[in-house]
């Protein structure tokens, strides 16, 4: 007996079912559609960022060959801007162009960043590296105090770099190497 009413609560929960579905068949279709239409997008949106990347990657080693190919510049300009400008700072950096270095650190990238610190530590000049230091956005800042510190020690102002050395973090990769610059620079002397 019991095993009848089961056999009677399942078919009743189909026939449920049943009627749910066809009641709401448009609704079901118009998900169904709208989910396959989702992954579809995807798998495009992920096959043209795959080009993308390889047209960039294919420009980038064109230039890597021939530095100066205005057909490759372009693609890489276009196709990925970060890796254009990575490649910019490359080349100006190795060419000592201050000019590039200057039009790249007006953007508000890593690359520009990296540029400004370049065009700081290039003019060996103490107050254009704190001036880089002192920027909030630097990612720099300790690597630009370190080499301030070192240029003030050669000067022979050895408490102005023992402050700028002292105030370099522990928590920084240079803590240790402004330690030794600390003691060695000024005990040196």
């Amino acid at each position: 007996m019991a095993h009848a009413n089961n056999d009677d609560a399942l078919l009743e929960i189909g026939f449920r079912i049943e009627r749910w579905v066809k009641r709401n068949r448009l609704f079901l279709g118009a998900a169904a559609f709208v989910l396959v239409a989702l992954i579809a997008g995807y798998f495009i949106n992920d096959y043209a960022e795959t080009k993308r990347i390889e047209a960039a990657n294919e420009a980038l080693l064109a230039l890597q060959t021939d530095p100066n190919s205005g057909e490759a510049l372009a693609s890489l300009q276009a196709k990925s801007p970060e890796l254009y400008e990575l490649f910019a700072l490359r080349e100006a950096c190795k060419n000592g162009d201050t000019a590039a270095l200057a039009e790249l650190a007006k953007k508000r990238t890593i690359a520009a960043d990296i540029a400004a610190y370049e065009l700081a530590s290039l003019s060996a000049q103490s107050a254009d590296l704190a001036r880089f230091a002192s920027r909030e956005t630097s990612l720099l800042k300790e690597l630009a105090s370190f080499t301030e510190a070192y240029l003030l020690l050669q000067k022979g102002e050895f408490e102005t770099a023992k402050t700028l050395l002292g105030g370099i973090p522990d928590s920084s990769e240079l803590k240790n190497s402004a330690t030794s610059l600390s003691h060695y620079g000024i005990v040196g002397r």
